[in-house]
């Protein structure tokens, strides 16, 4: 009997022994499992990784919205730029517009000075040669203050027409010519202007020979009235044929000639 329960506890013990054995395992099993799975989160394996990628979907979502907000900016841009345009259009408007304006004012300014004070005068014929020629520019000081021998602008009396033609005789002067000569005021008159026609002219006389009284029937030029004469007196049409001129005929004193250039002279 004895025997009999010493191998029954043997068996036991043996028993015992394979238990925890093989709770030990277990338990070894279980770890070794649970630091298994930690490494595979850790470290994912291949197809673990791609499962993960994302997928194209979303940066086809992403590049969508960038075109749609590209799309937004983009009538902006256009808005902008037309704007700009506007404002350069606008700013092209005023610029003119000063221009013209500025233009304007100059031309009113210089039409109203030139009316008052100087005007630019266009030659006809050969009445005055050679002091002056046929179509010579000449400018005329409206203001200017008229003496013996100044060149004058008229209007012919009866018809108008510009004439440019030289002042003999003043206000009150005793008028006469004998011998090519010129008298004032009984005082002989040198006249060198008309060297050059009466050389040209020759011997034959270049002033016809009258007094005032002959032509005008007054002793001497009236008030306000001026007596004229031609530069080329054999063909000149002037104070012989027209009379006197009155102070309201006479447009200016001509100052200089300004064209043609290579004429160019004061007088």
């Amino acid at each position: 009997m004895k025997k009999n329960d010493k191998r029954d506890q043997s068996k036991k013990k043996l028993r015992q022994k394979q238990k925890t054995a093989s709770s030990e395992r277990s338990a070894d099993q279980k770890k070794e499992n649970q630091t298994a799975r930690k490494k595979k989160r850790q470290n994912p394996s291949e197809k673990q990784r791609q499962a993960r990628k994302p997928t194209t979907k979303k940066p086809l979502k992403k590049q969508a919205q960038q075109k749609q907000l590209k799309a937004k900016r983009k009538p902006n841009g256009k808005k902008k730029s037309g704007s700009s345009g506007r404002l350069k259009k606008r700013k092209l408007k005023l610029f003119m517009v000063e221009i013209s304006l500025t233009l304007a004012v100059f031309l009113g300014l210089f039409f109203l000075v030139s009316f008052f004070t100087f005007k630019v005068v266009q030659t006809q014929g050969y009445s005055m040669t050679p002091t002056l020629n046929d179509r010579d520019q000449l400018f005329v000081n409206k203001l200017g203050k008229i003496e013996h021998f100044d060149l004058v602008c008229i209007k012919e009396p009866g018809t108008n027409e510009l004439l440019v033609r030289r002042v003999i005789g003043l206000p009150g002067d005793r008028l006469e010519y004998k011998a090519d000569q010129l008298y004032i005021n009984e005082t002989e008159k040198v006249e060198r202007y008309l060297s050059a026609g009466m050389a040209q002219n020759g011997d034959v006389q270049f002033t016809e020979d009258f007094t005032l009284f002959e032509l005008t029937k007054e002793k001497q030029v009236p008030e306000k009235s001026y007596f004229v004469l031609g530069d080329n007196r054999p063909y000149a049409t002037d104070s012989r044929h027209f009379g006197f001129v009155s102070e309201k005929e006479i447009v200016g004193v001509v100052k200089f000639r300004i064209f043609p250039f290579h004429t160019m002279t004061v007088f």
